[in-house]
């Protein structure tokens, strides 16, 4: 029988404490195809599917499967799709008292067309994650200790990112960023490096 992995135990194990992930809560509306629409083409796929997602929302659902205590920090909009966003995120254990409902913007959504083979076309609408920033990097700051992992992606604004990085730095907990999608670090990338690794340099071993 193959040895499986106590991912929970592993992470009791490595001095973690909370996972708190900042990011982008979105809604995937997914579409799948026999072959992908070229320009100016329409085609006719299978049922709608509406799935919980976006990078921050999938980085704390996959940590909180994996037995870490997980708190999100982020925003939905003021629409059908935000109580469901939230509720998602409960659902997996997940503390959601970060989250804040936006009056000013709808959820994020990504359209998400998939093909027969896997190959897909996705455009995502930030919505509310574009309004993530210093307030929710404040919300982040409260009660963020050395043993903590701040977790993060590009699906936010880059500054948020980069400001996220200094509480964490100063808190002495260990930052985790998926630098995706990458275009957001077009000509700053050698900001993000640095702040990164000097977060490192803090970072308890």
């Amino acid at each position: 029988m193959p040895h499986l992995v106590n991912y929970a135990a592993r992470l009791r194990i490595g001095g973690v404490g909370t996972v708190a992930v900042l990011g982008s809560i979105n809604m995937d509306l997914v579409v799948r195809v026999r072959e992908l629409p070229r320009p100016g083409d329409t085609v006719l796929g299978d049922r709608l599917l509406t799935i919980q997602g976006g990078k921050g929302g999938n980085q704390a659902v996959a940590a909180a499967r994996l037995g870490a205590s997980v708190r999100m920090v982020g925003r939905v909009g003021a629409d059908s799709f935000g109580p469901s966003l939230i509720s998602g995120l409960r659902d997996d254990g997940i503390d959601t008292s970060g989250v804040v409902v936006d009056e000013s913007e709808p959820s994020g959504a990504a359209l998400i067309v998939v093909d027969t083979s896997g190959e897909n076309v996705i455009a995502v609408a930030p919505g509310a994650n574009s309004k993530v920033g210093g307030d929710d990097v404040a919300r982040l700051r409260a009660g963020l200790g050395a043993r903590d992992v701040v977790v993060m992606q590009l699906e936010i604004p880059l500054e948020t990112v980069l400001s996220a990085i200094d509480v964490a730095h100063a808190a002495g907990a260990r930052v985790l960023l998926n630098a995706a999608p990458s275009g957001a670090l077009a000509g700053r990338a050698m900001r993000l490096r640095a702040r990164s690794r000097n977060t490192n340099r803090a970072a308890p071993r």
